[in-house]
């Protein structure tokens, strides 16, 4: 059967990438305070002294909330997949970021970040597009540049 569409942005990467390279993109390197570690390409909130941490309070994502975490490309995908306790870690504090989602999203629509286990969707810092009744919150100026039917991988932009 003939192809009888074609994305004019198709996404195809991991989680935490970059999804454009350019001058703009703004990196910070933090330190990793979690126990677990973090995963490339979920949100991340500041605590004091360059560490960060996964959002588990609306006021870690609206207040406090910095970025998304960036992929080392370094790591063996599928082996490592973030960041252990410790580490350095590289913030995408302004730019365009591959991200795994949870359900589905729309272009132009807003970011959530989980703050709230629920169900199945149990991962701090995971981007949705809704507050899933409460359960993640507002990530401010930031939007999805890419729509998914369900659950896989969009464009976030962080302004």
């Amino acid at each position: 059967m003939p192809q009888t569409s074609v994305s004019a942005d198709p996404v195809t990467g991991l989680a935490g990438e970059l999804a454009y390279n350019s001058p703009l993109n703004f990196v910070q390197t933090k330190f990793c305070r979690m126990t677990g570690g973090i995963p490339f390409g979920v949100f991340v909130s500041r605590q004091a002294n360059g560490k960060v941490k996964l959002p588990a309070a609306s006021g870690d994502v609206t207040a406090t909330g910095i970025g998304i975490a960036l992929r080392d490309q370094t790591k063996e995908p599928g082996v490592t997949n973030g960041y252990d306790d410790l580490e350095i870690i590289p913030v995408l504090r302004r730019g365009y970021i591959q991200v795994s989602v949870e359900a589905a999203v729309t272009e132009e629509g807003a970011v959530y970040a989980r703050i709230t286990a629920n169900g199945g969707n149990t991962q701090l810092g995971a981007l949705r597009g809704d507050t899933d009744s409460g359960n993640a919150a507002a990530v401010p100026n930031a939007r999805f540049v890419t729509s998914t039917s369900g659950a896989g991988i969009a464009i976030v932009e962080i302004r």
